[in-house]
């Protein structure tokens, strides 16, 4: 997916379109462009209402107990919620599965539903790439959002901790549900992220340290053994 416009989103095989306004009964609010020769397979608004609904109702009202949990969402209505919860995308992941990649073009923002996943970013110390975790993300948290607000390339990756469960929220649907209070918080939030430079300074010390701390063990190791070869 591409970001050239806040209006668009890329739909791929096994995802599904049109079931929303169906269970909203409402017109449609997007339209659906074929980028190329597509196989689709199709259910009448009776046919998905008779087999999906109460399913549907079942899977909205976990979603939404969700994003209750995600302090920036409390700022929303619970009729705002819904339809947050109406468009977000149910994804799996298994453990050690990398979920965003540093330096890719943003597309979905991710809340997670159970699990645990590793934020890594890659810092060049000493003339090598070094793979730093910077924090953890965690059930009711979220990652993600930061791309889809500056519209710029991913500056850390996410990888899977643990098997993992979380929603996804599309570019266009971010920019269409989170909006006054919600995003407001969701900006104020972003502003504590650590720059480039402070996480490179940390991580310059924290190796300083590590190196007095082995140097202070090979010189009491050192010594301990010319004490017991004098004797």
């Amino acid at each position: 997916m591409k970001h050239e416009a806040r209006g668009m989103s890329h739909l791929y095989p096994g995802q599904s379109f049109g079931e929303v306004n169906i269970m909203r009964n409402e017109p449609r609010d997007a339209t659906i462009l074929a980028k190329e020769r597509c196989d689709l397979w199709t259910v009448s608004r009776d046919d998905y209402i008779a087999i999906f609904k109460e399913y549907y109702d079942r899977d909205i009202t976990e979603r939404m107990l969700l994003l209750l949990q995600v302090p920036v969402m409390q700022f929303m209505s619970e009729a705002e919620r819904r339809r947050l919860a109406e468009v977000c995308m149910p994804r799996r992941f298994a453990r050690n599965k990398v979920i965003l990649k540093e330096g890719e073009d943003p597309d979905l923002m991710y809340i997670v539903a159970s699990g645990e996943a590793s934020v890594i970013m890659t810092l060049v110390y000493q003339g090598l790439a070094r793979f730093v975790e910077i924090a953890k993300v965690t059930t009711g948290e979220y990652f993600g959002e930061l791309g889809l607000l500056n519209l710029q390339p991913r500056r850390a990756s996410v990888v899977a901790h643990t098997s993992m469960e979380a929603l996804a929220i599309n570019q266009m649907d971010f920019h269409l549900y989170l909006t006054g209070s919600a995003l407001e918080a969701i900006k104020e939030h972003a502003k504590g992220y650590a720059s480039y430079r402070d996480i490179f300074q940390l991580f310059q010390q924290e190796q300083t340290w590590e190196r007095y701390k082995q140097d202070l063990v090979d010189d009491i190791l050192f010594q301990r053994a010319r004490r017991q070869k004098g004797r």
